[in-house]
């Protein structure tokens, strides 16, 4: 368990993380409208509560909830490591403009160490 632990911790240092004031998920909304299957090129629409850690940034890039405080990112999302407020993480809904999304701003970006684009 405790290598488990480590190994996640090393791959949270190896990819760029975005924390978020208090990132809380809340129950999913009822399933509305399927309108997004147009921007759907090779899938199928998510469920709504399907996927309920992922993130949407406001850079056009995802991430994954690593915990409820932290989003997990490719680190060519991000510029660089210190603090950092103008990134968005919009979650809790597969419709991006639902009225029961939750939007956090970041406050610390944290950038893989030794990554060079």
């Amino acid at each position: 368990m405790v290598r488990w632990r480590t190994l996640t911790g090393l791959l949270a240092a190896t990819l760029a993380a975005v924390t978020a004031g208090s990132l809380t998920l809340t129950a999913p909304a009822a399933a509305g409208d399927a309108t997004a299957a147009p921007y759907v090129v090779g899938g199928t629409p998510a469920a709504q509560g399907e996927f309920p850690f992922m993130v949407r940034l406001s850079m056009g890039c995802g991430g994954s909830l690593y915990s409820p405080t932290l989003v997990l990112t490719a680190a060519h999302c991000v510029s660089r490591t210190g603090a950092n407020t103008s990134i968005t993480a919009t979650l809790g809904v597969v419709d991006l403009q639902s009225a029961s999304r939750i939007t956090v701003r970041s406050n610390y970006v944290y950038r893989a160490p030794g990554y060079n684009g």
